[in-house]
């Protein structure tokens, strides 16, 4: 959590700093800026791909442990038989092993990630901007939030149309 506050607050002075910015340019109470929030974790959780997405990594992440699980029972085989040259290989092989799949599952599911996040953010501006939104933060940089800005639901819905 110490780690994510000074991230935290970097977006939230980022966010006033912004909201401020366009508060500054507009024409007064005339032209009031357009604000919206979304919950990404909502939004994820709806989409196809996202979803999909987690389901093969955890059928991964299952089938890597599989594999690790194995290799220790096999490293547990050779050291109640005493064969100690032999687990001190297994062991090193286990370690090695968990590694790479490690890198694997992080190579392979961090670029698909990527990509369907650039995608759905992509189209969250392209939403905006047809509807004439001028500002759409995450629930997450939000300290607070009326519940009328949330546009969540919106944004769920118009992403829907993309799946059809």
């Amino acid at each position: 959590m110490r780690k994510f506050l000074p991230v935290l607050l970097v977006v939230v002075a980022v966010a006033i700093v912004a909201v401020v910015t366009i508060s500054e340019n507009s024409a007064g109470t005339q032209n009031p800026p357009t604000v919206g929030f979304v919950d990404m974790e909502k939004i994820l959780a709806s989409n196809t791909d996202w979803v999909n997405l987690n389901k093969e990594y955890e059928a991964d992440l299952r089938f890597y442990q599989r594999e690790l699980d194995n290799m220790v029972a096999d490293y547990q085989r050779l050291v109640q038989e005493g064969r100690t040259t032999e687990a001190e290989r297994k062991q090193q092989e286990i370690l090695s092993k968990r590694d790479q799949f490690e890198m694997a599952l992080a190579s392979t599911y961090s670029e698909k990630t990527e990509i369907i996040i650039t995608r759905i953010t992509r189209r969250i501006s392209d939403y905006a901007e047809f509807m004439g939104i001028d500002l759409i933060l995450t629930a997450d940089a939000l300290v607070y939030g009326k519940g009328t800005y949330d546009i969540t639901d919106y944004i769920v819905d118009y992403l829907k149309e993309f799946e059809r």
